[in-house]
């Protein structure tokens, strides 16, 4: 398995009828470190580098790996238009730059 470096997912929206763009699996509950399940393409998630299968390590200032799923739900909910988050995922990502003349 490869070295899972944490990194630091900001995420802004205009409004909050918006998704994030991501779906999350696991918590205490069920044993399980907290994931992403899925990330819609072409979403906010997407675009800041989230994938399938990172883990979620903290939202805001809180440490959820001690929470249950529902508890992690209620937490995305409070977090209005703006969402922190850090995760954990491949060591490299690869964040392709548009219109590059390199």
């Amino acid at each position: 398995m490869a070295f899972q470096r944490p990194f630091l997912i900001s995420l802004k929206r205009s409004d909050s009828s918006n998704r994030w763009g991501f779906g999350i699996k696991g918590g205490s509950d069920y044993q399980e470190p907290l994931r992403i399940q899925s990330v819609i393409e072409d979403s906010l998630a997407e675009k800041s580098g989230l994938r399938e299968g990172d883990e979620v390590i903290q939202v805001g200032r809180v440490n959820v790996q001690d929470l249950t799923l529902g508890q992690v739900h209620e937490l995305l909910a409070r977090c209005g238009n703006k969402l922190k988050c850090l995760s954990s995922g491949e060591d490299f990502r690869f964040f392709p730059i548009s219109n590059c003349t390199c």
